[in-house]
């Protein structure tokens, strides 16, 4: 097994639990859709397809990673907030030593979230749909 999996696998619930707790904190409770809640729901969607398409276990936490990322910009801007995530998420995933090419790779899948975005790669797809999940549903609010 790959070291840098291994060591990513380890630490993804701490890291996690502290992105989680940095959107609580940080993210402007008069958001409607990009919310805490709706991070949760996204990061719940993109493992569930990742599943369903059997993609691997480093990919399903590279998925749970930028779902937890994805909204994170909003802190920072409402205009190019997919830069801003990555920018968030890099910082996060920096301080507890991922390695470049997993950071670059979930760089990529939140960047699929840019509004008229072409997914190209299953993973980029699955986040796609996972962040367009609830529409539709009850617990969509406009």
């Amino acid at each position: 097994m790959d070291i840098d999996f291994r060591h990513k696998a380890n630490l993804f619930p701490k890291i996690r639990n502290e992105a989680l707790a940095f959107l609580a904190t940080n993210l402007d409770v008069n958001l409607c859709y990009h919310s805490h809640a709706h991070t949760v729901k996204v990061e719940e969607a993109v493992t569930f397809y990742g599943t369903a398409e059997k993609v691997s276990e480093n990919d399903v936490i590279d998925l749970r990673l930028a779902a937890i990322f994805h909204d994170s910009g909003y802190i920072r801007a409402y205009t190019d907030n997919e830069v801003h995530s990555v920018n968030i998420m890099t910082e996060h995933l920096s301080s507890f030593k991922i390695d470049a090419r997993s950071i670059e790779r979930i760089s990529s899948i939140i960047m699929a979230t840019r509004q008229n975005c072409e997914p190209i790669s299953i993973l980029e797809k699955i986040i796609c749909d996972a962040d367009h999940d609830y529409f539709g549903t009850e617990d969509y609010k406009v």
